[in-house]
């Protein structure tokens, strides 16, 4: 699989470009306890900045998702995308980043949706019926 390069459109959190060696110690430091969770969780992630081309076999999918654009023709071809479908990936994401609802351009996924609470389970009275033969009885 050839790489490709798409640039970051804003900051994003990805995993750390340390060597394998480095980050195992990291975790081996975690299991003596000499560093907490959320300190390993910080070492193992970094924070690129919007601008930083991603050099990836699959860094088309990025611009797929909203939160790059191609940096090289190849990344583009992936991608597969015109700039208006770019465009709207990128604003569709930073929707949905800042909690909002779909954008209007995929509000259609949500038509078909019940009204009413449709997807409640049926025939469970939510009675103890002591069945022995269920793997979740009680013993």
């Amino acid at each position: 699989m050839d790489r490709m390069k798409a640039r970051l459109t804003r900051d994003q959190d990805v995993r750390t470009d340390a060597p394998k060696a480095v980050r195992d110690g990291w975790v081996r430091q975690h299991l003596l306890g000499e560093i907490t969770k959320i300190q390993l969780a910080e070492l193992l992630r970094r924070r690129a900045k919007a601008g930083d081309i991603i050099d990836h076999p699959r860094a088309h999918r990025l611009v797929q998702m909203g939160i790059a654009e191609p940096a090289d023709t190849e990344c583009a071809i992936a991608a597969n995308f015109t700039d208006k479908q770019i465009t709207a990936a990128q604003l569709a994401s930073e929707k949905i980043e800042a909690g909002n609802s779909l954008p209007e351009s995929l509000a259609h996924l949500n038509a078909d949706a019940p009204e009413s609470d449709e997807t409640a389970i049926t025939g469970f009275d939510g009675e103890d019926d002591d069945d022995d033969d269920s793997p979740f009885s009680r013993q």
